[in-house]
């Protein structure tokens, strides 16, 4: 038989096929009985995805039909077992997760004089809350999802529903950092921080080793090496070698410096002038250092050319 499209003013018949919505898209909070007794809140995330799930498991079973109940009353021991529907063909449409119900007399009755006006699903899930299957479905006015008026499109108007358009979905970013689905919010704050921290300590390990690297490449022409190291962590390595350009190494097994490093610019000075205390001709020494830098060096300013000279001669350039 063809599936009733009903409105408001419609009846269902008994027996009659009528296509109901079982569960819409979306994230909705709930809460999981536990062994102990206590209650655990956890968010169904209920996609395509766990519609199809359902949809397979269910057919996996040789798609029998499903008990419809009254406010899940076969979900307790002592409760009533009593049929008002069977639900079959489950299917995943746009709206979410369908399935027809053919109505036993009471159940027509108690939907057409609107007795009762809503489903409720019960879904079988894992201990994080991800939906496995379905385990029943019941006539009920207090919905558990934000499902249809079984006879017209009236939205059941339940507020447990997470308005999820444009938001982040929270399951996924608590699995993405390890942490369960009752992790707080101040929880995950501290997850991301600690990544951000480890982020932050892998990349100044990254820059210090590729410092040392540049030290070690330019050992002839430098006479501080941690200074060096320090100006290419600070500076970047483009200001680091621009500081090391106008100086060239010595000659290979020659028995003084190049006649070129800055150390040994003042080579003519005996080497008591430079540290003897003699501050006139340290100040000397100093300014043709920094003048030849300049003149090398047109584009840079004093200030650059002061800086370069002292990492290449700590000890002229020492207070």
């Amino acid at each position: 038989m063809k599936n009733q499209i009903l409105n408001s003013g419609d009846k269902v018949q008994a027996g009659g096929a009528l296509a109901v919505q079982l569960a819409p898209f979306g994230d909705f909070k709930g809460e999981m009985n536990m062994p102990d007794g206590k209650t655990k809140p956890f968010v169904q995330h209920l996609d395509r995805a766990a519609f199809e799930r359902i949809v397979e498991a269910w057919n996996a079973k040789g798609a029998p039909e499903l008990l419809v109940d009254v406010d899940h009353g076969s979900c307790d021991d002592h409760g009533s077992t009593k049929a008002y529907a069977w639900a079959s063909n489950l299917r995943v449409e746009d709206g979410g997760l369908y399935a027809d119900f053919r109505f036993t007399d009471e159940g027509a009755a108690s939907v057409n004089s609107r007795e009762y006006r809503f489903v409720s699903p019960v879904f079988d899930l894992d201990k994080r809350g991800n939906v496995l299957g379905l385990d029943s479905v019941a006539l009920t006015n207090r919905p558990n999802l934000p499902v249809s008026c079984v006879l017209n499109r009236e939205s059941s108007g339940v507020n447990n529903v997470e308005d999820n358009e444009g938001k982040p979905n929270m399951e996924k970013i608590l699995s993405s950092l390890d942490l369960g689905s009752d992790a707080s919010e101040d929880d995950a704050v501290a997850a991301i921080e600690e990544l951000k921290k480890k982020v932050a300590d892998s990349e100044a390990a990254a820059l210090n080793a590729e410092a040392e690297k540049f030290a070690d490449e330019n050992k002839d022409r430098i006479e501080n090496r941690q200074a060096a190291i320090d100006l290419y962590v600070k500076n970047g390595k483009d200001v680091a070698t621009a500081f090391l350009a106008a100086f060239k190494a010595p000659a290979a097994k020659s028995a003084t410096p190049s006649a070129t490093r800055i150390s040994a610019r003042n080579a003519a000075t005996p080497a008591a002038t430079v540290g003897s205390g003699d501050a006139s001709a340290k100040i000397s020494a100093r300014n043709r250092a920094v003048n030849e830098y300049l003149a090398a060096h047109r584009n840079a300013t004093h200030a650059e050319a002061w800086s370069a000279c002292r990492l290449a001669d700590p000890e002229m350039f020492a207070d």
